[in-house]
């Protein structure tokens, strides 16, 4: 008799265990992830094209902080999903989170300061006019012009804002590495070929 009992729990667990686990399967990859994943997904693409956008914009280094709001927000999402789940930048050709950082510092914490700093365009601080004002004619001008005003700039944040400049001149080198990692590998390359 006990045998028999035994018998038929262990049958029930056989049937019972596999059909749990299934219904767990498809909740977790149909069911409330699925769709979280996918608007992560849409997020992520809709940041992307902002982000490659204005990385491929030569008319200035930095614009206003209100400039970068819609990427801004897109980046709260992005962070977001990125908690959620680590594999999903895996196939993106940018450093999305770090650039995320990055506006999202510039359009929310640095805002006042980047205010102040945009009134003293035209006042003759070269740096502050390359930053903010310069129109360059292509990525490699820009890029030579973000290195040639970065110790200036430095000096002009910390004595107009009252701030640690490392910070924010952390921030700024991600989006500087991004405009401009791809013109120092042709660079690179092409120095290879001088010999």
């Amino acid at each position: 008799m006990k045998s028999n009992c035994c018998f038929i729990w262990i049958c029930l667990a056989l049937v019972t265990i596999p059909f749990y686990v299934y219904r767990a399967q498809t909740y977790i990859f149909h069911g409330k992830f699925s769709g979280s994943l996918d608007n992560c997904s849409s997020v992520f693409d809709k940041v992307h094209i902002l982000i490659e956008q204005d990385l491929n914009d030569t008319e200035r280094f930095l614009r206003t902080p209100q400039y970068y709001e819609q990427i801004s927000n897109g980046c709260e999402k992005v962070l977001t999903c990125v908690k959620a789940s680590t594999n999903l930048t895996d196939n993106l050709e940018l450093d999305i989170t770090s650039l995320c950082q990055f506006y999202l510092y510039y359009h929310n914490v640095f805002s006042k300061c980047a205010k102040k700093l945009m009134r003293r365009v035209g006042q003759n601080i070269s740096c502050i006019d390359t930053i903010f004002n310069k129109s360059f004619e292509d990525k490699k001008s820009m890029c030579e012009g973000w290195d040639s005003a970065q110790d200036c700039l430095i000096k002009k944040i910390s004595a107009t804002c009252k701030l640690n400049s490392r910070v924010p001149m952390r921030h700024f080198s991600s989006l500087k590495e991004a405009m401009c990692t791809e013109i120092e590998e042709v660079q690179w390359l092409e120095g290879l070929t001088d010999f």
